[in-house]
Order: C-alpha cells, then structure tokens, then sequence
C-alpha cells in the first residue's frame, strides 16, 4: 500500500490472497471468518478495513513522496500475517500487529479468500448462510475500499 501527494491510499490486487498468509495463520482467519454468522463477518471486516484506513488519516503525519515510491505498485509481502486468531477479538488484535503500510492490504485479502470460498460454495450446489444474506448490494464500506482493477484507490 502507499499514498500519493492527494492523500489517495493504493493497494495492489494479489492474484492470489493466501499468499498474505503463512499456511496456518490462513487455516485459523478462514476458520474464524467462517464461525461468524455472514453480516458479523461482513462488519468485521469493514472495521478492520475503516481502522487501516482511518490510521493513515490520523496518525501518518505528512507525506513523504520518496518513502511512499519506494512502496509504489508492491505487493503486500508474503507470509506476512503469521498469527493463528482463535476468534473474533483474536484476529482484530492480530491485524493490529501487522505494521499500518499492510493492514487494509490483509484485509482486502481476507475478503478476498472470503468472496473466493462463497464462491466455491455456489458453484458446488450448497446453500449456505453466505448464499442467502447476499441482498446484492455488496459487502458494505469496506469493500467499496476495494478495486476490481490491478490497483485500488482509497480515499
């Protein structure tokens, strides 16, 4: 993730979000994603999402253009999330230790591996509780952060 001079946060889509992840910290956040009834889940994540965004807001300081090129078009580090949450609390704490530059990048990822799953879930026949909380309207703020493209925009 970076900012430019206008205060615009970027993010690089992953080709493959798991990779965000070290195999057993992906077992246990897709473990405790899937606990949590589909709108607790969809909040949480928007949370997490508006908590990385409102850090760069209020505790970045200024912009310093050398130090975001330096982040320009990267992608999140692989294996970077390496906590194994337990629960809902768990894995709030546990992004809040994965340095600020990364935490909407994670985020995005863990909607990501979600939407990828819910996916899954429909193609294979099951009706799961994913299926019939989808009003069509999307997945809230947090993936209105969020760009189809290559690289997203954050305001």
């Amino acid at each position: 993730m970076w900012r430019t001079a206008d205060g615009v946060l970027h993010t690089v889509a992953l080709p493959e979000p798991a990779h965000a992840f070290t195999s057993s910290a992906l077992v246990a956040v897709l473990t405790v994603l899937d606990g949590l009834p589909v709108t607790v889940r969809e909040q949480v994540l928007e949370e997490m999402a508006m908590g990385a965004v409102e850090w760069w807001e209020d505790q970045a300081g200024p912009i310093d253009e050398v130090e975001e090129q330096r982040f320009h078009a990267v992608a999140v580090p692989r294996e970077l999330f390496t906590s194994e949450p337990v629960d809902r609390t768990a894995l709030q704490q546990a992004l809040t230790q994965v340095h600020p530059r990364w935490q909407l990048d994670v985020v995005l990822a863990m909607e990501d591996l979600i939407d990828d799953q819910d996916g899954d879930n429909e193609d294979d026949g099951r009706d799961g509780d994913d299926e019939a909380a989808d009003d069509g309207q999307g997945d809230g703020a947090a993936k209105d952060l969020a760009s189809t493209d290559n690289v997203g925009e954050h305001r």
